[in-house]
């Protein structure tokens, strides 16, 4: 009786130690943020990114932007637009003798101020 309960005591400990001494290793993952748009081209792009965009690009071009210029992009928090926007309204008339005439009656800026 006592060799058995001295084997039982003997293997509950081997494995006890064994169990201690086997290293667990977890598997780490990078949390990645749910996207906020997704384009045309199946580009995902978090708010962040996608507002970044915005300040720059007009919605048809962040549709059309591919994945690798989405990657070159979307993180840079420099980008600044430079252009101006102008409209030119014109009038077109026609004389006696159907000849077209265009008159070009004023310059607006983006804002379609005078």
């Amino acid at each position: 009786m006592k060799k058995l309960r001295f084997l039982s005591i003997m293997c509950l400990a081997l494995v006890l130690m064994f169990t201690a001494m086997t290293p667990v290793f977890a598997k780490t993952t990078k949390i990645k943020p749910l996207p906020y748009y997704t384009n045309l081209n199946g580009v995902e792009l978090t708010k962040v990114q996608y507002d970044n965009l915005a300040r720059v690009f007009n919605e048809d071009t962040i549709a059309t932007l591919t994945q690798d210029m989405a990657n070159l992009l979307a993180d840079d928090t420099t980008l600044t637009s430079s252009g101006k926007t102008t409209y030119v309204k014109t009038d077109t008339v026609y004389d006696y003798f159907e000849s077209r005439i265009v008159k070009i009656a004023q310059e607006n800026n983006a804002l379609g101020e005078d």
